[in-house]
């Protein structure tokens, strides 16, 4: 007890900032120790500040070699553009027979893919277009990976990772043949024959095509698959059971053909016209019922009956019996179908004739 109590003195006195044994205040001590570190800080920033030198003209030095790179690369685009349309369109016609025999639907061995993985493929369709750019990762511009990595966070999915390798990493346990892909999946492309090697990517869009940011100068669009560089495929998210068909529905007992003659169908029927009196049979009238003879029958002696007198039953009888006896009746029917002064005269005089 008396050696700690000693110790608690002697941590007393250094507290009230008198000297210890040593001859130094507790003041001092702390201004020692903080100029040391003061001067271990410093040490370090200048190492720190020297270190980022060097980084940032190795990086200059880079970017102009990669600016001076892509500028050749550009000029020998433009001076063997024939040959390399050319080269394209045999590499596109030998990848098409080379997956021909196992290109993917839209549905895999009874799946189908996840909806996150097909609201990815929607973004990335929905950047068609967009210039290449490294590094880029949108909304404009994009370079390989950049694509991938934009759609899938925005179909909600945040666990892929970055750069193309790292990609193809974090799914290596969830490859794919190539006879099972579907929508959505991520499609590497190597030189050699380690994932280390990838150097592109695209997103399989079915059919055997892939959506891509090719390179420096392209646009992202989609293309026939590079089956013959094609390193691995993989899936980001596990996919569902594909949707059942529509079930067809059950067939009907079928009804017997009615026959023509028992067919139920009304057919529809004009309404036919009152038959016409002929006036063929009849007697032609001797007496031309010319309008100018009215007048005679008004100096008739012999009452006759005028025309307006006649009763409807007796005209109605008339103009259905074809078969009359005079032969003053047929042109009083034919003009009164036509003309009632007509008709009036006309049998007036055929009745004065008669």
């Amino acid at each position: 007890f008396a050696n700690d109590l000693h110790e608690l003195s002697r941590l007393s006195r250094i507290i009230r900032g008198e000297r210890a044994e040593g001859g130094t205040t507790a003041a001092e001590g702390e201004l020692s120790r903080a100029r040391a570190g003061e001067q271990a800080a410093s040490q370090a920033m200048v190492s720190a500040e020297s270190r980022l030198k060097t980084a940032q003209t190795e990086y200059a030095a880079g970017e102009k070699s990669l600016r001076d790179a892509e500028a050749k690369l550009a000029k020998l685009r433009r001076d063997n553009a024939a040959q390399l349309i050319e080269l394209e369109r045999q590499q596109e016609a030998a990848d098409q027979q080379l997956g021909a025999g196992y290109i993917g639907n839209e549905t895999a061995n009874g799946l189908a893919a996840h909806p996150t993985a097909l609201k990815a493929l929607a973004y990335a369709k929905a950047q068609l277009g967009d210039p290449y750019l490294w590094a880029a990762e949108g909304p404009d511009r994009f370079d390989c990976s950049g694509l991938i990595y934009a759609a899938y966070r925005s179909a909600g999915y945040y666990e892929l990772p970055r750069v193309s390798r790292d990609q193809y990493y974090a799914t290596r346990s969830r490859t794919v043949s190539r006879s099972a892909l579907l929508p959505g999946d991520l499609l590497f492309f190597a030189s050699g024959t380690s994932w280390t090697t990838i150097h592109h990517m695209g997103m399989y869009v079915g059919g055997g095509k892939m959506i891509h940011a090719p390179t420096t100068g392209d646009v992202v669009k989609i293309s026939t698959v590079r089956w013959s560089r094609l390193y691995a495929a993989t899936r980001v998210i596990g996919a569902v059971p594909a949707p059942t068909s529509t079930p067809t529905p059950t067939p009907t007992p079928t009804k017997p053909k009615p026959t023509g003659s028992a067919t139920p169908t009304p057919k529809p029927t004009s309404p036919s016209p009152s038959p016409t009196p002929s006036t063929s049979p009849s007697a032609t009238p001797t007496g031309s019922p010319s309008p100018t003879t009215s007048p005679s029958a008004s100096t008739s002696p012999t009452p006759t009956p005028t025309p307006t007198e006649a009763s409807p039953d007796a005209s109605r009888s008339a103009s259905s019996t074809p078969t009359a006896t005079s032969g003053s009746v047929a042109p009083t029917t034919a003009a009164s179908s036509t003309d009632p002064e007509r008709s009036t005269s006309a049998t007036a005089s055929a009745s004065t004739g008669s």
